[in-house]
């Protein structure tokens, strides 16, 4: 929820101007203790202007922190990566190549050497042959079956090894492959990646950013920027100013600058001319003309074209409960 500056109307986030009087000026209105701000967190309650409603799943209540204050449940937070569409997107593929079954050796020798040999002893026995032919036919049996059974035992550990030595040989050449391949996408990443990340959601804001650090006098660091409540939206509050920077994703980029009154004309101006020379060349003095033209009439000038961008700006006034804080949009 957020308040109009000029006559307070409440209104959604997503609305650009005041239906009642047109202005495009809001203070935050926290959801929690509905104390009016302009910084990201409330200044009574601490809560984040764009934080959401909870239901506790135990007592009903309904709170914005991540633990209930009635009966303590605390929220666990699940953390996730979330790519745009435009970076590449890349997964790793993991192959398990399953051993063989085992066959259980000694059931084998147990049969060769039980089961089997008895019955052909049986066989032996009954028959109508001498006694040294049924000895020396045992004999020679015994020592068969006891061969077979200690030669079947030996295959299986060599088709088990044989197993594992090609299990071991998939693995390298997966291993091998994947390297290869993450090698590639490491390589085709850091050609199409831009030279330092300031705001990862958007490569366009990201872009004005890095552009504009490289000429500005006021610094923007990474932790000064924060994610608004759409991923190409970026938020900066800063000391005696904010900044908020929006990727329309139709072609234009608005870039809107607020301070305090007693920073219009030093920190508020300096931000302005880097910001447009980020985007637009255009020499100091240009700049300079365009804004003692903002200024010189003390009035809200709306919808002004200059090479190409349109500005807007709201002076510091007195109103009826304050003095607003004054602003300028660039929409390029």
């Amino acid at each position: 929820m957020k308040v109009c500056k000029y006559c307070h109307t409440e209104c959604d986030e997503t609305t650009k101007k005041c239906p009642s009087c047109g202005s495009n000026d809001f203070n935050h209105k926290c959801a929690n203790c509905g104390t009016e701000h302009s910084s990201a967190f409330c200044p009574n309650c601490g809560i984040k202007f764009d934080a959401k409603k909870h239901v506790c799943p135990t007592c009903g209540n309904s709170f914005y922190t991540n633990v209930c204050p009635t009966c303590g449940y605390t929220i666990k937070k699940s953390t996730f990566k979330e790519n745009s569409s435009s970076n590449t997107m890349s997964s790793t593929v993991y192959i398990s190549t399953k051993p063989k079954k085992k066959k259980n050796i000694w059931i084998t020798i147990l049969l060769w050497l039980f089961f089997f040999p008895i019955m052909a002893f049986v066989a032996i026995w009954k028959s109508k042959m001498s006694q040294k032919t049924k000895i020396i036919l045992t004999a020679i049996f015994a020592v068969v079956f006891i061969v077979m059974g200690l030669g079947g035992s030996n295959d299986n550990e060599t088709t088990t090894n044989t197993n594992k030595t090609e299990q071991n040989t998939t693995d390298i050449s997966i291993s091998q492959n994947n390297s290869s391949q993450i090698q590639i996408e490491t390589e085709n990443e850091a050609e199409t990646a831009p030279s330092y990340i300031y705001f990862p959601s958007d490569n366009i804001v990201n872009n004005f950013f890095i552009n504009y650090n490289e000429i500005a006098t006021i610094k923007i660091p990474t932790e000064m920027i924060e994610q608004g409540n759409i991923k190409t939206k970026a938020l900066v509050y800063g000391e005696g100013f904010n900044i908020e920077v929006i990727n329309s994703q139709q072609g234009t980029l608005s870039v809107s600058i607020g301070s305090n009154p007693e920073s219009e004309d030093t920190t508020m101006f300096e931000i302005f001319r880097d910001c447009v020379k980020a985007k637009t060349v255009i020499t100091d003095d240009e700049i300079k003309e365009v804004w003692d033209y903002l200024h010189e009439s003390g009035y809200m000038v709306e919808g002004y074209e200059y090479k190409g961008i349109t500005i807007t700006y709201v002076p510091s006034v007195e109103l009826s409960w304050g003095v607003n804080d004054p602003r300028i949009d660039l929409l390029f």
